[in-house]
């Protein structure tokens, strides 16, 4: 008797998206605390928010989602479909380490001034 399993992915593409989703957690957390710090105007979650993404940063390394696979690998579509995804990836933690540092300013600048 076989048994199949509906639209399984191979363990490469399972890795990509535990690996994106893990990243995609990372990055909702670190913009809760920065969210939290902007809304209390405080100082220490601020600097929590900056140390948690610093430590995301070194763990994840998601500037590696902007390089290029090797060219062959794009004769493959679930690699082309996974290079868009990290790239979405990528683009979510900059604009993360916007936000942080945003909310880092604003809770220095709320600080000094009230």
């Amino acid at each position: 008797m076989q048994y199949t399993l509906i639209a399984a992915a191979g363990l490469a593409e399972a890795a990509w998206m535990m690996a994106m989703m893990l990243m995609g957690s990372g990055m909702l957390v670190i913009c809760f605390v920065a969210f939290l710090s902007l809304k209390n105007a405080s100082r220490k979650l601020a600097v929590t928010s900056v140390v948690l993404l610093i430590v995301f940063t070194l763990f994840f390394q998601p500037w590696s989602c902007f390089v290029p696979f090797e060219s062959d690998a794009y004769d493959d579509p679930d690699v082309v479909s996974a290079a868009d995804d990290f790239r979405i990836v990528g683009v979510a933690w900059v604009l993360t380490s916007l936000f942080v540092l945003v909310s880092l300013t604003i809770a220095w600048l709320k600080k000094v001034s009230g």
